[in-house]
C-alpha cells in the first residue's frame, strides 16, 4: 500500500515537472505580451480600421498612457487587422482582458453580426466584454482623454456599468448578449450609443484669442498648462440606445424611453426617477423621486383569437428631493408623496412606454412577445409570429405607490 502511495505521488510530481519545464504551465511572458483593453472598429476604404487599446505599466502621465497605448492596423478582416497590430508592435495580441468592443456607427448600414462573429466564434474574448456603436470614429474615443479614468476605455465602462441607483438610464450589452438575440426567435437585440461630450464651456471659436491664453499661460506657469490640458478632456453619453432586428439597426430609444423599457425589463432595486412639472395645493414644483422596488408583469393572452398584452407595473417611491417653495415635502420625512405626484409620474411613464411600443412595431421584440408567444401560446405562433407587435392591443396597469397622508 505504501508503495503504491508513493508511485502515485512520484506520477504526480513529473507531471507537474513536465507542465513547468514545458510551457510555464501556459502563462505568456507579460514584456513580450499586448494586454488589450478595448477593441474599435472603423471603417477605413474598404478595409477594417481596427484600434487596440493596450495597457502598458510603463506610461508615466495621463497624455503617454492614452497616446503610447493606442495602435491601429487595417486588414480585410477583423482577424488580419488585429494580426498586424502585432506585426507592427512586437507584441503578441491577447484579447483575453478585452472588456470593451467600440464599433463606429458608419457599420450601421450592414449587418453587424458580421463584426461581432469573429469574436463571438473564438475563444479570444470573454463572454462579458462590452459591445457598444459609437458616434464618432472608434479610434478617436480610444485615443480621448477623460477625467473619470487614464484610460478612456475603462471610463467608458464605467458609465455602461453603473451602481446601483445610477444604472437604470443604460441597457448595457455584452456580446453574448447581443448574440443570443440575434440568433433567437425574434432577432432582436440592443447596443448603447456612445456619444462624445465636449468639455464644458469649450466652442468651435476657441482658437479666437489663443494668443492672448497663451500668453496668460506663460505668465501662469504650469497651473495654467494643468487647466489647459483639463479643458481637452472628454466624458461619454450612452443614455440612447440603439434596437436591432437581426443585426440591422431599426430604432432609437432616448433617455426616458430607455429607462421606462428597464423598469419593465431588468431587475431594479434602487433608483432615481425626474417627474417634472408636477402641481400640489395650486403650485407647480419639480420632484425628484427614489425607486424603491418595481413589481412587474407583461402577460400575453388571447381574447377571441386576438392577442392581448398587459403591462402591470407597481413602483414604490419616496421622495429625494424637490424644489417646491410653499410646500415643505421633504419635511414629512420624504415618505409622504402626494398623490397628485404619482398620477403625474404614472402619465409620463405610460407615455414613454407608449412611444417604446410604437417603434417596437417596427419589428424589434422590446418586450420579448414573440418568445411569449412561442413558449406560451405555440398554437397561434405560425399565424402571429410576424404579426403580433402590430396587431397586439396593449394595456397599460402603472401604479406609483407612495405614503399617501401627511404625518
Amino acid at each position: 500500500m505504501t508503495s503504491l502511495k508513493t508511485r502515485i505521488i512520484i506520477i504526480i510530481v513529473s507531471f507537474c515537472f513536465l507542465l513547468f519545464f514545458s510551457n510555464d504551465f501556459g502563462i505568456i511572458d507579460i514584456e513580450k505580451t499586448a494586454i488589450i483593453t478595448a477593441i474599435g472598429i472603423d471603417k477605413k476604404e474598404d478595409e477594417y480600421e481596427i484600434t487596440a487599446q493596450i495597457a502598458l505599466p510603463e506610461a508615466k502621465n495621463t497624455s503617454a498612457k492614452n497616446e503610447k497605448s493606442v495602435i491601429s492596423s487595417t486588414g480585410s478582416t477583423v482577424s488580419s487587422a488585429i494580426t498586424k497590430i502585432g506585426s507592427i508592435s512586437g507584441w503578441y495580441p491577447k484579447l483575453s482582458f478585452c472588456n470593451l468592443i467600440l464599433i463606429n456607427q458608419s457599420f450601421l448600414d450592414e449587418n453587424i453580426i458580421n463584426l461581432v462573429n469573429y469574436f463571438t466564434k473564438t475563444l479570444n474574448v470573454q463572454d462579458s466584454t462590452l459591445i457598444a456603436i459609437t458616434e464618432d470614429s472608434a479610434k478617436e474615443v480610444l485615443k480621448t482623454e477623460s477625467p473619470l479614468d487614464d484610460l478612456s476605455s475603462f471610463a467608458i465602462q464605467k458609465i455602461l456599468l453603473k451602481k446601483t441607483g445610477l444604472n437604470n438610464d443604460i441597457l448595457e450589452t455584452d456580446i453574448k448578449t447581443f448574440s443570443i438575440g440575434y440568433y433567437g426567435k425574434s432577432g432582436y437585440s440592443y447596443l448603447p450609443y456612445i456619444k462624445t461630450l465636449p468639455p464644458e464651456g469649450e466652442e468651435s471659436g476657441n482658437e479666437k484669442g489663443g494668443n492672448e491664453l497663451s500668453k496668460q499661460n506663460a505668465s501662469s506657469g504650469s497651473e495654467g498648462q494643468s487647466q489647459s490640458g483639463k479643458e481637452k478632456q472628454n466624458l461619454f453619453d450612452a443614455t440612447t440606445t440603439l434596437l436591432f432586428n437581426k443585426g440591422k439597426v431599426v430604432e432609437k430609444l432616448n433617455k426616458e424611453e430607455t429607462f421606462a423599457v428597464n423598469l419593465m425589463t431588468t431587475t431594479v432595486n434602487y433608483s432615481t426617477l425626474e417627474v417634472n412639472d408636477c402641481v400640489y395645493q395650486g403650485e407647480h414644483f419639480n420632484v425628484l423621486l427614489d425607486v424603491l422596488s418595481v413589481n412587474k408583469k407583461i402577460s400575453l393572452k388571447f381574447v377571441d383569437n386576438k392577442p392581448f398584452v398587459t403591462f402591470k407595473l407597481d413602483v414604490f417611491v419616496k421622495i429625494d428631493d424637490q424644489n417646491s417653495i410653499n410646500t415643505d415635502l421633504n419635511g414629512q420625512g420624504n415618505s409622504f408623496v402626494p398623490e397628485e405626484v404619482c398620477k403625474k409620474a404614472e402619465e409620463d411613464l405610460k407615455s414613454n412606454l407608449k412611444r417604446v411600443v410604437e417603434k417596437s412595431k417596427s419589428g424589434v421584440d422590446v418586450f420579448d412577445l414573440i418568445k411569449k408567444l412561442y413558449r406560451h401560446h405555440y398554437k397561434y405562433y405560425e399565424e402571429y409570429k410576424e404579426s403580433i407587435l402590430k396587431t397586439a392591443t396593449y394595456d397599460y396597469q402603472i401604479t406609483f405607490h407612495g405614503q399617501q397622508k401627511e404625518i
